[in-house]
């Protein structure tokens, strides 16, 4: 049992060196790797169980009697990370097909792998669980509101064929089963743990629902997709380092109070 802990924990110190390397490798030979998205959905789901056995209903009990953590965190993420896609668009003078991309990826709600880094990161991961669970529900109305807002002045966009295309990929499903994010909790005085659970889930995006209605409502404009592409592995790169990074400040605090109480 030791030699197993030892190797998670190994696993877990060095994930963004592991994602590093998998992406160079997929960049490098993709027909060895395409095979392995039918097993996605399976993977996720395993693990969040094993997220799921390590919490408790006491968990989300706190999270439910101080929702003040929960709106800090959805408000951001559809106030913060829209914006910044916007400012980017504007500032770099990006071309139409690639701000829209840029717009649609940063309008998206969070997704599954926010909860997971999360948890690698010893954060508050029922407030993360219970962020991505509220932001999604409200995507198919604001996500295609917001992107009307920001990105109408490049192009004419169908709100209502967007909404729907959202009712089928996210709340379908649902009824069949970086950084400002964590100054914005900050500035409202959450734990250091609620901290970086809302930074996380700020910072990343459901890149997959990105891709998703980037192939079906601008399927003539291919180059749509790739912001969200790139996006994708990026937050997993930034993502898993910050995580590790946290994880050891934690892992260190943790030895400190423990070698204090022992004093």
């Amino acid at each position: 049992m030791s030699i197993l802990f030892k190797f998670t924990q190994f696993v877990q110190k060095t994930f963004a060196l592991w994602v590093i390397l998998f992406s160079g490798l997929a960049l490098y030979s993709p027909e060895n790797f395409v095979w392995l998205k039918t097993y996605i959905t399976w993977m996720l789901g395993i693990i969040m169980f094993g997220m799921g056995m390590t919490m408790t209903l006491g968990d989300f009990k706190s999270v439910l009697q101080s929702p003040k953590a929960v709106t800090i965190g959805v408000f951001a993420q559809f106030i913060v990370m829209p914006a910044l896609a916007y400012l980017l668009c504007k500032l770099f003078n990006l071309p139409t097909e690639i701000a829209i991309g840029v717009i649609l990826v940063g309008c998206c709600p969070g997704g599954t792998a926010s909860n997971v880094i999360t948890y690698m990161a010893k954060g508050n991961t029922a407030l993360s669980v219970a962020c991505t669970s509220v932001s999604t529900i409200l995507a198919p109305i604001l996500t295609p509101a917001i992107f009307y807002v920001l990105a109408s002045q490049w192009i004419d966009i169908n709100a209502i064929s967007m909404l729907k295309s959202i009712l089928q990929v996210v709340l379908f499903p649902i009824v069949l089963g970086l950084l400002l994010g964590f100054w914005a909790a900050r500035i409202f005085k959450l734990p250091y743990t609620d901290c970086k659970a809302i930074s996380i889930e700020v910072g990343m995006q459901n890149s997959g629902l990105g891709v998703a209605l980037a192939a079906v409502h601008f399927a003539l404009s291919p180059i749509t997709a790739v912001p969200s592409a790139i996006f994708s592995l990026w937050h997993n790169i930034s993502g898993s380092a910050l995580a590790t990074y946290w994880a050891a400040k934690a892992d260190k605090t943790e030895k400190s109070i423990f070698r204090c109480k022992k004093a």
